[in-house]
């Protein structure tokens, strides 16, 4: 749970950031941000699909915290797509 709630911290600070203009010189940062934040976002998903699947599987008792940690990374991967830079 740890690692989520630092996740949605990071992509938030960098939401919160204003993005720079693409030039010359830090067009390799850009096409390496973008690439970080697409296999995150693939990763995320990836992430609440598998806890989704195994879901019948978590007791009662636990069930809504998977839930509340899959609706996080729900969350979290929609951070990430919003994100993405306008053409």
């Amino acid at each position: 749970m740890q690692i989520v709630v630092e996740l949605v911290r990071v992509v938030r600070t960098l939401a919160a950031m204003k993005k720079p203009i693409a030039t010359l010189s830090n067009s390799e940062a850009s096409l390496e941000i973008e690439l970080a934040r697409r296999r995150a976002m693939h990763h995320v998903h990836d992430a609440a699909r598998i806890l989704t699947d195994a879901m019948h599987y978590v007791e009662p008792d636990y069930r809504h915290t998977y839930t509340a940690i899959v609706g996080s990374l729900s969350d979290l991967e929609q951070h990430l797509a919003d994100l993405e830079p306008k053409a």
